[in-house]
């Protein structure tokens, strides 16, 4: 974490997220050109895909049950098992159901590295014809997020569309909305590249 912010100021902050678009974001307190520094705060903000069932209760970073069962957990598994005396604190923030109408961490932390994950859904479960052309559109609103708050975007449509190559969509979304271990894997891989961790 940067010398100019403290955890309080930094959760404080990335809690303005949480309120109207469904977008998975990951903040990282740090400058977005450089490798995260040692002691980095990583908050992983967003809707069921992020809260992944997570503890409420637990308040604590890098611990397993307040990470949940999905892509966060996997980022933070990874990056902690592969740099132990990096001394990362990883919070997850999703709650399932949130949407993210805006981004005024830019404003609160001009020096934070956001990531924004574009929603994706795969054509299985409830998902069909009629769930377009107005996801499409979300997706579009979620690359003008990103550009205007100057994130780092990950297109998760695209990287799902080439993985239904090699597997059926159920594989990677059983509904076609939440991920299943393999799709979480998926997610938490593109995350880490995006945050060069």
């Amino acid at each position: 974490m940067t010398d100019d912010i403290s955890r309080r100021d930094f959760l404080a902050a990335t809690a303005t997220l949480a309120a109207g678009s469904q977008l998975p974001i990951g903040a990282i307190a740090n400058p977005a050109q450089a490798a995260p520094a040692k002691g980095t705060v990583i908050v992983f903000q967003g809707d069921s895909i992020t809260d992944s069932g997570r503890n409420r209760e637990s308040a604590d970073p890098n611990a397993a049950g307040a990470l949940g069962n999905g892509y966060p957990l996997l980022v933070a598994s990874a990056v902690l098992a592969a740099r132990p005396a990096s001394e990362f604190r990883f919070y997850n923030r999703g709650i399932s159901g949130n949407k993210v109408p805006d981004d005024e961490t830019r404003k609160a932390l001009p020096r934070v590295h956001l990531i924004v994950l574009e929603p994706f859904v795969l054509r299985t479960g409830a998902v069909d014809a009629r769930w377009f052309p107005e996801f499409d559109q979300r997706r579009a609103a979620a690359a003008r997020v990103a550009t205007h708050a100057r994130a780092t975007f990950v297109p998760l449509q695209s990287i799902f569309d080439q993985r239904v190559r090699t597997a059926p969509a159920a594989y990677w979304a059983a509904d076609g909305v939440h991920p299943t271990p393999a799709g979480h894997a998926v997610i938490a891989a593109e995350w880490r590249r995006a945050a060069r961790l």
